[in-house]
């Protein structure tokens, strides 16, 4: 199981977009996610932050070991939650993921249309 962070824009009654964001290999979600999660929250948008499965504080075995092949379908998994979740605009949904997952989403949102938004950080 994949677990992260959920952030909400105070203050605002409408739908609001989404961002889902991982960190890059050999981090967690505690390393910096909070603080970019923080500020996009700040700027109106819900905002999921989680740790790659094995990784922080998801489920998995053996630690802090990444599979990439797996990496995309799980980032599809949590656009799939982030779209249930009361005060989100399901058509609104971005990805952001820094350094090594950057990639991943630069392939899930080649091939999945929920994710209209991507983004990389170095």
């Amino acid at each position: 199981m994949l677990r992260g962070w959920l952030y909400r824009p105070r203050g605002r009654a409408a739908a609001a977009p989404a961002v889902v964001m991982a960190h890059g290999y050999n981090c967690i979600k505690e390393l910096y996610l909070d603080r970019y999660a923080a500020a996009i929250a700040d700027a109106g948008h819900v905002v999921l932050a989680y740790d790659h499965r094995n990784f922080g504080d998801s489920d998995g075995e053996p630690r802090q070991e990444l599979h990439p092949w797996m990496a995309g379908p799980r980032l599809r998994n949590a656009i799939t939650f982030v779209q249930t979740l009361d005060g989100v605009d399901p058509e609104r949904i971005g990805i952001w993921d820094t350094s090594y997952a950057g990639g991943h989403v630069l392939v899930v949102a080649a091939i999945d249309a929920a994710a209209d938004r991507a983004a990389g950080a170095p």
